[in-house]
């Protein structure tokens, strides 16, 4: 379903097949990319914006069953962040960039770039020039994260910094950065409230 923004309006372009809940969904290019939803899958899709079709380019593209992993486009560079593994139970710390996103060939997960500094899921995550920024994030049980890492795709090997500054609360997060480099965090989940829904 797109929704057209001039006229405030909805229209239905293709009937999916069921791919699950909770997949990795990132647009590069005229692609929209989408990966490992919770029923098992471990599939890669493909929908193709100007060509209004769908496609598998990879059955498996990771090796494990997991959910919940955030995708990333840095530069037309599709990156995987984090997520849950389903089959050993633990939340993932993994940053992987997956190769051919713009070709008609499978995608293939790359080897790791560094570790995320908290292995969870629903960080906001964004770019500014070559740094991506992550704030806060779930990480299982009680624990959720007020901390904001930054990563130079410039200086790989330096790892994840963490910024003395904190998130305004412990929590879930979406991200958004706009032209005047100011970012806008909203606050999906406060840990120890149950409460949901705030912008700072």
């Amino acid at each position: 379903i797109v929704f057209d923004t001039e006229q405030k309006t909805f229209a239905e372009k293709l009937k999916l097949p069921a791919i699950g809940i909770h997949p990795g969904v990132c647009c590069v290019n005229n692609s929209i990319h989408i990966v490992h939803a919770i029923d098992g899958s471990t599939k890669h899709w493909v929908y193709d914006i100007d060509e209004n079709c769908l496609r598998i380019v990879n059955e498996k593209l990771m090796p494990s069953e997991c959910s919940h992993i955030q995708l990333f486009n840095y530069d037309g560079q599709l990156l995987a962040f984090g997520g849950y593994n389903r089959a050993a139970a633990h939340y993932m710390d993994d940053v992987i960039m997956i190769e051919n996103v713009n070709s008609q060939e499978p995608g293939q997960a790359r080897p790791k770039l560094a570790k995320l500094a908290n292995a969870g899921i629903r960080f906001g995550i964004v770019q500014a020039q070559s740094r991506i920024l992550v704030f806060g994030g779930y990480c299982g049980g009680d624990d959720y994260s007020e901390d904001i890492y930054v990563l130079d795709m410039n200086a790989i090997n330096d790892g994840w910094v963490e910024s003395t500054t904190k998130c305004p609360l412990k929590g879930e997060y979406v991200a958004i950065l706009e032209s005047e480099l100011q970012v806008h965090l909203f606050n999906t989940y406060k840990a120890g409230t149950g409460s949901r829904s705030s912008h700072c």
